[in-house]
């Protein structure tokens, strides 16, 4: 089983995407867990990864 996080950034009522030019779609930020990692500690080292920016887990 492949275990994967990602998150959804929601502000101001606009959610942000990601472009995979590999594949050239649009999609949410996400990706593998890191051994010994937590979904939330994966989800938001995605976040961060994939779009530079730091965020915290909570409803909108």
């Amino acid at each position: 089983m492949i275990r994967a996080a990602g998150g959804v950034v929601e502000r101001d009522g606009c959610i942000l995407v990601v472009h995979r030019a590999r594949y050239d779609d649009w999609s949410l930020p996400k990706g593998k867990l890191e051994p010994g990692e937590s979904w939330e500690q994966a989800a938001l080292r995605e976040v961060r990864e994939e779009t530079g920016l730091v965020c915290s887990l909570g409803a909108p």
